[in-house]
């Protein structure tokens, strides 16, 4: 937990490269727990350009739990990083239907 943690910190402080090489050795110590896959998902899509390892993560995460509503907006917002909005769309407004989010809601109206 420590370790996520810590990846959390430096992903805030925007400590990209710091904040993926920590989520990567959380990712190798629980490859069974989604918000590894879906923290650093996000990271590559908010502070990096590289959209299609955000979206490798992100469905990754989506396929452990996809009806988890951060999972579902990190994956619209990867795919309104890569221009499919239609997508998009889809995966922000189930993330919505679930809990509604501050953030999702701002995801989908760019999205829209």
């Amino acid at each position: 937990q420590y370790l996520y943690q810590y990846a959390s910190v430096n992903a805030m402080l925007k400590k990209t490269d710091q904040a993926i090489k920590l989520y990567k050795q959380f990712i190798k110590m629980s490859s069974d727990n989604a918000y590894g896959y879906n923290d650093i998902a996000y990271i590559y899509a908010e502070q990096t350009k590289n959209y299609k390892l955000a979206k490798s993560y992100a469905e990754k995460a989506y396929k452990m739990a996809p009806n988890n509503y951060s999972i579902l907006d990190t994956l619209g917002w990867v795919y309104y990083k890569l221009g499919d909005y239609k997508s998009a769309l889809k995966y922000i407004k189930r993330s919505l239907d679930l809990s509604y989010d501050v953030d999702s809601a701002t995801h989908l109206k760019a999205a829209y």
